[in-house]
């Protein structure tokens, strides 16, 4: 499945969109390196600012854990809100 991630820096206003994959059957989500491919753990992408999103939403109690596809969800951190869609 792909998880959509839209989300506005609340703060400084700039607006960031990515995607996150899992697996059928896999628990983990990963983000695509959109230059090499490869499944990168989003705990550790390069990007400062889609990491700290990741960091956030994917909490235990994350909506990311139960959206199934075509269904949405806000949410809200200290620095961003935004958007996840599933497909």
């Amino acid at each position: 499945m792909i998880y959509n991630i839209d989300a506005k820096n609340t703060r400084k206003g700039n607006s960031i969109s990515f995607s996150l994959k899992k697996d059928e059957g896999d628990y983990d989500f990963y983000y695509e390196d959109e230059n090499t491919h490869e499944k990168v753990n989003p705990e550790v992408i390069s990007n400062n600012s889609i990491r700290e999103i990741c960091n956030n939403i994917m909490l235990a109690n994350s909506p990311m854990r139960t959206l199934k596809p075509g269904e949405t969800a806000d949410f809200k951190t200290l620095t961003y809100e935004g958007k996840i869609t599933c497909n």
